[in-house]
């Protein structure tokens, strides 16, 4: 079954892949979405779809999980 993201979560997900282990302040900075609680909200979508993984430190950097 495909996949559909929303286009912040596709804006988050092209960031990922070119800048692995990032921290949500880092994704809200060099992004255009300009507000953290978007980023966070495209955090949760992708969290919820399967593609988003963090590392569970303390300060929290984010990956995409490799799908087909």
């Amino acid at each position: 079954m495909p996949k559909y993201f929303t286009p912040n979560e596709e804006l988050v997900m092209l960031f990922l892949r070119k800048h692995v282990n990032s921290t949500a302040a880092e994704i809200t900075r060099d992004t255009r979405l300009k507000r953290r609680g978007v980023v966070r909200r495209a955090q949760d979508g992708l969290d919820a779809k399967g593609v988003l993984r963090h590392t569970g430190d303390t300060i929290e950097r984010y990956y995409l999980v490799h799908t087909e």
